[in-house]
């Protein structure tokens, strides 16, 4: 669970101080829990911080501590300081698909830069094209795109998870147009939640 996830990153970081992966990767747990409601967002934003600057003075070269530092700055609503920290994130990992499906995220939903966040999800899925996660960010940028036919056959060649249900609903009912298709995906996402 997210819980024990940042209880053993606690561990690791108290057993060794200097372990900056572990810092950068707490401070990205400690985000995480505004959306899980553990903690306030103002909450947050105090408790990762110490790690984040942690993680950045043991190691200055680390992927990981840049993506929390990039998740710091949007949640303090700070967008170009959030995009200058993935870039830094990528050039310290430039293969990393998971910062690279971060960025396409960013630029999708904080940007309204489609076109960026399709070209950037599409590098994430050449790097690791078994990701779920990275196809889901796809076939949103597919829809963000008015690509709605190449969206569909992306959600239907991933499992049957009720996120993947969820967004190909909506796909069904706003995007295509086909209302019956929408109200049987979301009676299968009833089912399964």
């Amino acid at each position: 669970s997210h819980q024990k996830a940042i209880h053993l990153l606690e561990l690791a970081v108290q057993l060794d101080p200097n372990y900056a992966k572990a810092h950068a990767l707490l401070a990205h747990l400690i985000l995480d829990s505004s959306f899980y409601g553990s903690y306030s967002q103002k909450d947050v934003l105090l408790l990762a911080k110490p790690h984040i600057d942690l993680a950045l003075s043991i190691q200055e070269d680390l992927p990981e501590t840049y993506m929390a530092l990039a998740r710091w700055y949007s949640h303090n609503g700070q967008s170009a300081l959030t995009q200058d920290a993935y870039e830094s994130a990528l050039k310290h990992g430039p293969n990393d698909a998971n910062t690279l499906k971060s960025l396409a995220i960013y630029f999708l939903w904080h940007k309204n830069e489609y076109q960026r966040a399709l070209d950037t999800i599409l590098k994430a899925i050449n790097i690791d094209p078994n990701s779920i996660s990275q196809k889901q960010v796809l076939a949103d940028a597919l829809v963000a795109n008015g690509k709605f036919s190449d969206a569909e056959k992306v959600l239907i060649n991933l499992q049957n998870s009720p996120h993947v249900l969820r967004s190909l609903s909506l796909l069904y009912g706003e995007g295509l147009h086909q209302f019956s298709k929408a109200i049987l995906t979301r009676q299968q996402v009833l089912a399964i939640d």
